[in-house]
């Protein structure tokens, strides 16, 4: 618009707005109504804001975030620092940031609206981050140029500079560790034709007319490089090397790192990637064999993986750079042409890199020197082979020697490869050992030793199922079975089932798809004949369930009573809701004030007393399932502030009266009589023990 709207239009403009419009007027003499205002939801956006505008001296709120750049490093290595090295960098916090860009006045809001809730990335609350430029009249474009300006710079490198990303699945964003000085391409030592390779492919890639080609055939713009080969070759120094030539950023994926690391947090990790970056996935053997099996600390699936690398969602322009010590390892599927478009192969040192690296190191050597040197190193190792860390290893620790000392201590060389091999050794020995002690073993003539050779028992054969009865509240009574080994002198294999406790998801014992929210926890009071009959011990909601209710706009309420039932079951129990809007309600936030807060958690924790304190536990958990409760406390709060999704999320059970098999049986009916009706494997069930 070219002019302020009429009154009428400017208050409906700020009945949904993302901040309050007139505290800002009373409290920061900001009129919102001649400014032009963006709300910044992109975290990447709202990172640059906050650096952008921590830089001013007007600030007094910040938030602390750690970097571990060189600049400093070398800084407190050199004695100029009098200090600590700055690791610690201050960005803009909550509140109003005022600041003149580009001859206008602008302001950045950054506010929490709501209460703490629970999220799969911890505990969280809703931010809000709101842009405000004075002036509605070239306003929008003054937003976008400052925006594009940030962007333009966050994505440009120094020339010898770049900055170092690694994926918080936990937070959902790529966090900046720090910067690295580039190496320059002809300081990593491979052999000419693999480096010319890369580079070449590299710079047609890169270029508008094969740019230009891919958009016209739809083929996505991206390229992906698989480094293989021998560990310590120079797959990381060249993946460094690239970084500084293309002046692009490096962004590191551990998916093995993190169990939060799924397959939508990768999709988001390439999605959010910052442009004009190199993501690496190092030891891509790692994740998963040929079988597709995964590693033991993976939570991405195999599908995912290659789903992510084929490109359907990623910026144009992405780099892939897939590394591994074992190529035969990886399934064909990972690295088939489309999904791998480059492989190059690492191997151990040639003359030819062993004389190069020792000019680097000995630029003045007199001619001949660096032959001279390798002549040393081939008749020292015969018929081994070393790699490049090994040989840079060496010219580090003897950097203040000449290059005469140096090729007189190649001996070095061959103690450092002799002493890994025997660590190597040692380390199979000892698994060999394990082994041994675990499976036994026979002479040279094929006699068994003592404590060896033994006859392998399958401990299956001297274990007993028991059938697991659930309480007769719940219509499916037969929720699983458990193992527990047969009694044996004074053993008695009931003791050891009496107390564990067990969860059930809801859906299976009533068989009922809706109420798969909702989990069941049965502790096992007593063994009738091969059946074990539980009792109800609590209840929790998924944390998917959650997740689904929590919502951007609305107040969560949240209440916590114990209670004790007419038998003497004391409880822990948690209800929540959520405020929802009123009927003909066009403002598009319902929080509910303190006191509409206050009022209504009374009522929460009045309800759920009187429930569960007139009623027997068996009658009691009949009302968890139709949530009979939450409907009850949704219609008394309706006068209050309408509320929506009310359930009792958590049920804990904190004691329990005396143990009473009369009492048991009643719960059960005539569960001890019962014949044991066989689960099949599609219900057994996970079994623990109680804390």
């Amino acid at each position: 618009p070219t002019a302020p709207p009429p009154p009428a239009t400017a208050k409906a403009r700020f009945e949904t707005a993302p901040f309050d419009a007139e505290l800002l007027r009373s409290k920061h003499g900001i009129d919102t109504a001649s400014c032009v205002w963006t709300e910044i939801t992109p975290k990447s956006l709202r990172g640059l804001l906050a650096k952008h505008v921590s830089s001013l001296d007007a600030n007094a709120s910040f938030v602390p975030h750690i970097t571990n750049d060189e600049a400093s490093l070398a800084q407190q290595l050199s004695g100029e620092a009098e200090g600590p090295s700055s690791r610690v960098h201050l960005r803009a916090g909550l509140g109003v940031h005022s600041f003149d860009w580009g001859g206008r006045r602008m302001h950045l809001a950054h506010s929490r609206r709501g209460p703490v809730v629970g999220t799969d990335q911890g505990p969280a609350a809703w931010e809000n981050v709101v842009l405000l430029c004075e002036g509605v009249e070239g306003g929008k474009e003054a937003t976008r140029d400052l925006l594009n300006k940030l962007l333009h710079d966050e994505e440009s490198t120094a020339p010898n500079e770049f900055t170092i990303f690694r994926w918080i699945a936990k937070w959902g964003e790529w966090e900046e560790t720090g910067t690295k000085r580039a190496r320059p391409l002809a300081s990593v030592v491979l052999p000419p034709e693999a480096k010319d390779r890369v580079v070449s492919d590299l710079d047609s890639f890169l270029s508008p007319k094969t740019y230009k080609f891919y958009s016209e055939h739809g083929i996505p713009y991206k390229r992906s490089l698989l480094f293989h080969g021998a560990p310590g070759a120079g797959k990381t120094s060249l993946i460094q090397a690239l970084a500084g030539k293309y002046r692009r950023n490096l962004c590191i994926m551990q998916p093995t790192s993190d169990p939060k690391f799924t397959d939508d947090a990768l999709a988001d990790a390439i999605k959010d990637a910052p442009p004009r970056s190199i993501i690496v996935l190092e030891d891509v053997d790692a994740l998963f064999d040929k079988q597709r099996r995964a590693s033991t600390k993976l939570s991405i699936t195999f599908s995912g993986l290659l789903n992510a690398l084929d490109g359907i969602a990623n910026p144009d322009g992405q780099l892939f750079i897939l590394t591994t010590n074992f190529r035969d390892n990886l399934d064909a599927a990972l690295i088939r042409n489309g999904r791998v478009d480059l492989h190059v192969e690492f191997t151990h040192a040639s003359p030819d890199q062993v004389r190069a690296l020792f000019r680097q190191f000995y630029p003045a050597a007199p001619e001949g020197k660096d032959a001279e040197f390798e002549a040393a190193v081939a008749k020292l190792l015969g018929e081994r082979r070393v790699n490049m860390a090994g040989l840079q290893h060496f010219f580090v620790a003897h950097r203040t020697s000449s290059p005469d000392e140096a090729i007189a201590g190649v001996q070095a060389i061959l103690d450092d490869l002799n002493e890994k091999q025997g660590d190597k050794a040692q380390a199979e020995e000892e698994g060999k050992k394990a082994e041994g002690g675990k499976g036994g073993g026979k002479d040279a003539k094929g006699k068994g030793k003592k404590g060896k050779g033994k006859k392998a028992v399958d401990p299956f054969t001297k274990k007993d199922w028991y059938d697991i009865k659930a309480p007769s509240v719940f219509q499916v009574r037969n929720c699983g079975k458990t193992l527990v080994t047969r009694s044996s002198g004074m053993r008695v294999a009931t003791d050891f089932l009496k107390g564990r406790i067990l969860e059930v998801n809801l859906a299976d014992l009533n068989k009922d798809e809706d109420q798969n929210y909702r989990k069941i926890k049965l502790q096992m009071l007593d063994v009738s004949g091969k059946n074990c009959l539980c009792n109800f011990y609590g209840m929790d909601m998924t944390t998917d369930k959650i997740r689904s209710l929590v919502k951007k706009w609305q107040s969560t309420i949240e209440c916590t009573v114990d209670v004790t039932t007419t038998d003497a079951y004391k409880m822990r129990m948690s209800c929540i809701a959520f405020t929802k809007k009123r009927q003909n309600q066009l403002k598009k936030t319902t929080y509910a004030q303190t006191a509409q807060i206050r009022a209504i958690k009374k009522k929460m924790a009045d309800i759920m007393t009187k429930e569960s304190t007139t009623v027997d536990l068996k009658d009691l958990v009949k009302k968890f399932i139709p949530n009979s409760i939450g409907n009850q406390i949704e219609q008394a709060c309706q006068s209050i502030y309408p509320l929506k999704d009310v359930y009792i999320r958590k049920v804990k059970m904190l004691k329990q009266p005396k143990f009473d098999i009369t009492k048991l049986m009643e719960v059960h009916g005539n569960a001890g009589s019962e014949p044991v009706v066989a689960t099949t494997a599609d219900e057994g069930t996970k079994v623990d023990r109680a804390e």
